[in-house]
This record gives C-alpha cells, sequence and structure tokens, in this order.
C-alpha cells in the first residue's frame, strides 16, 4: 500500500499472505461444498489482488527508474 495505495487489500476476506496459505490448507481440508467454494473464492480474490498489486509495484518501479535514468 505505501507505493501502490490502490491496491491495499482491507476490503478482502483474506489480507494477508499468511492467511492465504492457512486458508488454503483448510479449503483442501473441508468436506461442505458450499464452504469449500467460499474460501475457493476467497483465495482467488486476494490472488488476483496480490497479482495486480505485483504488476503496479514493477509499473512503479520502472517510473521510478526512467525518470532518474536508470533504464539500462
Amino acid at each position: 500500500p505505501a507505493l501502490v495505495p490502490d491496491c491495499a487489500y482491507e476490503d478482502l476476506t483474506i489480507q494477508q499472505g499468511e492467511m492465504a496459505s492457512i486458508m488454503y490448507l483448510q479449503m483442501l481440508e473441508e468436506a461442505d461444498p458450499a464452504r469449500r467454494d467460499s474460501l475457493r473464492r476467497d483465495l482467488l480474490e486476494y490472488c488476483r489482488r496480490d497479482t495486480w498489486a505485483t504488476v503496479r509495484i514493477w509499473q512503479e518501479l520502472c517510473r521510478f527508474a526512467e525518470a532518474r535514468g536508470d533504464t539500462g
């Protein structure tokens, strides 16, 4: 959030990587199909945001490098 505040996680059920790992293990062991689907949706939403945040960080770092002339 410090570098790309538009990619915060506060609005998601899963907000941290450690939590995502725990929820993934719970999903694998979950017997109730509805709860398993809910966990899967939450994990996909977290992964979607996390991937987009990585792209946005990369874009910002490229922008900073270009502004400094460090493109090589």
